[in-house]
């Protein structure tokens, strides 16, 4: 899917409009003291490119884009354009969407209406105007909105610049699980011990501007993009390491040094939100586009991460979330980043957004409605002084709001890039322990979500589609640990999430199955020598004893294998009289740890019953562990 989708990336461009008469009425109009447009030009309300709009026609059009010009196949959505943009000069219309079928789209829409019950914006009819930079591209675009055929024109907005990075101590106690005591980690540890509980068969693609794909300690960062015309960044070079910080949170190398990601098993994949189709033309930011675009690449189940936010008035460092995509005075619309988010959604895919680092109360924002997105703000961890805000109070450059659903770490996020603890500003082995802000919380949230599908998916065996981003945003408030809120007036940043409480509550939800079988191990080290052993419980909730049933036990040392009872690499399968109830069966094999496997980490064993057939019964029980030499 994805090759085929990136084929389609490559298409021809929308055909130029000619208007070469415009010099000549130009050249008049300017004689007269005339704007083109007709209307005065205002202050920007956010910096924008000067030469290019989005023109989203209204929902009930039918737009296709036919030798170069949008025609309204049903109606008439496109009267009155034509007048508006008579003077303006060679302009150029190009499909929001281009490389996705009309079909495709068609269907994205289908499925997600169906899914979410509500009429959605088709992309079809969204379309990039391309206009002379000299033009006043705000009055043109507010001429283009006050047609009745056309629900929203604006400028297409510039890269919003990221936060600064506080400097704050290392440590990644985010991992540890919630246990009372400060600071309150999100139960990385615990979701480890359970099968796939490291997010292994979910993809998480992160939206943002560039990174360090050839990171020492990252290596799912090659070949992760799914977007083949990446642009130059925007902001330099420490755009990469903000990327490299966000993945590394999310899935370094388990590989005995640097760092290790929360969802290690999940595959990351990256799509760069600032590009061009074709290298002579200028990028620019295109969020909506490439959140649909991952949308039609992703499954239900997988995860979107929008590592981007809004600044509501420009200069003013008053960042919200970005589904606030072209908002004047505070006002949400149906924007095209908001109405990506509800097709994300609505496909069954979990998309997690960063609050921004305005310190804004959203709650005096106006929204247009609930996009499905969890929203994260950033929560305190260490409290150095009395005014500074401790573990799970909000941190003051988080904005926050009724509609902030979860929080995570917003200081003292020990991961990949920078170079303040090792390597030098955007190398292949820097790492920080300054990473902050909305931007670091929200991959703590999205590697929750990757956790709780991956257990979802192979630890209960549940389809992936069965897990909605409504039931997903509603698990991890309602089992995540609460916020402290220390100040006058309420400030809202949602609970933390506990995967351990998570995990129990999927456990519940699930539907009741023949029988499990979990893992215990007694010691976390091996060495060449020691004798290996460990306990499995067998759990048959049927009330009636199934007898002898196959046991199939086997350890994973890094791609060599040994099967229980015997521990030979030749496939073995055991057997064991099941009862009802619960039962602990105790491995102790005549087999000492093997010698030759140099050191290593990540060793696996997995354990499930099988029926008569050789079908696996119920869940599949897993642990993970380490060895050395």
């Amino acid at each position: 899917m994805q090759k085929r989708i990136q084929q389609r990336f490559i298409g021809p461009n929308s055909k130029l409009i000619q208007r070469p008469q415009w010099i000549f009425f130009c050249l008049v109009i300017s004689f007269l003291g005339v704007s083109l447009s007709g209307i005065v030009a205002a202050a920007s309300p956010y910096d924008n490119e000067p030469d290019v709009l989005e023109v989203l026609f209204v929902r009930d059009a039918t737009m296709r884009l036919i030798e170069g010009m949008p025609v309204d196949l049903d109606g008439d959505a496109y009267a009155g354009v034509a007048e508006v943009l008579d003077l303006v000069g060679e302009i150029e219309w190009q499909r929001m969407a281009q490389e996705v079928p009309i079909e495709e789209l068609n269907e994205l829409q289908e499925i997600a209406e169906g899914s979410l019950g509500e009429e959605l914006y088709n992309f079809n009819n969204a379309f990039y105007l391309w206009i002379p930079p000299e033009r006043d591209i705000w009055a043109i675009a507010e001429e283009l909105e006050a047609l009745p055929g056309i629900h929203l024109a604006m400028p297409v907005p510039r890269p919003m610049p990221l936060p600064a990075i506080p400097d704050f101590q290392p440590n990644q106690g985010y991992l540890k699980n919630p246990d009372g005591k400060a600071p309150t980690g999100i139960g990385s540890y615990h979701a480890w011990t359970k099968a796939w509980g490291d997010g292994t068969s979910v993809r998480i693609c992160d939206l943002e501007y560039g990174w360090i794909v050839n990171h020492s300690d990252i290596s799912k960062l090659k070949n992760a993009s799914l977007n083949p015309f990446q642009a130059t960044q925007p902001y330099g070079v420490d755009d990469r390491n903000h990327g490299a910080a966000v993945a590394g949170e999310l899935v370094a190398d388990y590989n005995g040094w640097g760092v290790t990601g929360m969802v290690k098993g999940a595959q990351l994949h990256t799509f760069a939100t600032s590009y061009t189709y074709d290298p002579k033309v200028k990028a620019i930011w295109r969020v909506p586009e490439a959140i649909l675009l991952a949308t039609v690449i992703l499954a239900p189940g997988d995860v979107i991460l929008l590592e981007q936010q809004w600044e509501n008035s420009p200069g003013s460092g008053k960042f919200i979330p970005v589904e606030f995509w072209g908002a004047k005075g505070g006002a949400q619309t149906n924007n095209a980043v908001y109405a990506a988010i509800k097709l994300a959604v609505g496909k069954g895919i979990h998309v997690v957004e960063a609050a921004g680092n305005g310190g804004e109360n959203l709650n005096t924002y106006k929204w247009y409605g609930d996009s499905g997105a969890i929203i994260v703000g950033a929560g305190g961890v260490s409290k150095t002084n009395s005014f500074d805000p401790g573990d799970l109070e909000k941190l003051i450059l988080s904005s926050y709001g009724n509609r902030v659903n979860l929080q995570g770490w917003g200081e003292d996020i020990y991961t990949a890039g920078y170079g303040d603890k090792h390597g030098s500003n955007g190398s292949t082995d820097s790492f920080t322990a300054d990473f902050s802000g909305t931007s670091g919380a929200s991959p703590m949230v999205a590697a929750a979500v990757a956790s709780c599908v991956g257990y979802w998916k192979l630890g209960l065996l549940q389809p992936a589609n069965s897990l909605t981003p409504a039931m997903m945003r509603s698990l991890l408030i309602n089992t995540g640990t609460p916020q402290i809120d220390n100040s006058m007036l309420p400030a809202p940043i949602g609970p933390r999430p506990n995967l351990e409480d998570a995990f129990l509550a999927l456990e519940n939800w699930a539907p009741q199955v023949v029988q499990w079988v979990e893992v215990d191990m007694p010691s976390t080290t091996f060495k060449t020598g020691d004798n290996f052993y460990l306990n499995v419980k067998i759990s048959n909730n049927t009330g009636t004893a199934m007898g002898n049933t196959k046991l199939l036990v086997f350890l994973d040392l890094g791609g060599v294998f040994f099967f229980y009872p015997t521990w030979t690499p030749a496939p073995q399968i055991g057997t064991v009289n099941v009862g009802t109830g619960t039962q602990t069966v105790v491995i102790i094999p005549p087999f000492k740890w093997p010698a030759g496997l140099g050191k290593g980490y990540g060793a696996k064993v997995y354990a499930t019953m099988l029926d008569a057939s050789w079908q696996i019964i119920g869940r599949i029980g897993y642990a993970e562990f380490s060895w050395s030499p």
